[in-house]
């Protein structure tokens, strides 16, 4: 539940979001989302059997504390703002496998794949981090249809990213503090 709500949550705003969204004004609707839901499940799938492979050979409050801070970061990087995309990327999505590689690449560099890998390895169910991640993904990426990823966010956008970083950050900081015996 916690890779559902926070990788939905950390992905709002984000530059795969983004070119989730712009993956969807570029392609035919099957096109676009064959090409998210092969980026999210590849992607949660693989950071769930990362975490999987952690959490086999690590186990304590480590693992509380790698959560922790996989949340922290996600909420740090929500704080900070996300710049429109180029129209030169926007262009470049020409069809499924473009758009798969594109949002592979801007996978990378977001958080959720980070907090799916934590919640894997702290709660040792890989297969509900990785399908919960994706769903919270996939969720996520069906909402950026609405906003226009070549102008900036929506003020309300922004508002609600800093919001949810803040709830992300004040969770990390229970979860760290648990995690070392304080609280």
């Amino acid at each position: 539940m916690i890779c559902l709500l926070a990788c939905g949550a950390a992905t709002l705003g984000s530059r795969w979001w983004l070119l989730a969204a712009a993956t969807q004004r570029q392609l035919p609707l099957l096109s676009a989302y064959f090409a998210i839901l092969m980026t999210a499940g590849i992607g949660a799938s693989l950071s769930a059997w990362f975490g999987a492979t952690i959490a086999a050979q690590y186990r304590g409050p480590g693992m509380l504390l790698l959560l922790a801070l996989a949340l922290l970061l996600a909420g740090i990087g929500m704080a900070c703002p996300t710049r429109p995309l180029s129209a030169k990327l926007q262009a470049s999505v020409k069809g499924p496998l473009s758009a798969f590689i594109l949002l592979a690449a801007a996978m990378l560099s977001d958080s959720a794949p980070f907090i799916i890998l934590a919640a894997a390895a702290r709660t040792g169910a890989a297969a509900y981090a990785g399908v919960g991640g994706a769903i919270g993904l996939i969720a996520a990426a069906a909402g950026s249809a609405m906003i226009d990823p070549a102008q900036a966010l929506p003020l309300w956008l922004h508002w609600l990213r800093r919001a949810i970083a803040a709830l992300l950050i004040i969770i990390g900081v229970i979860a760290a503090v648990s995690a070392r015996g304080i609280m």
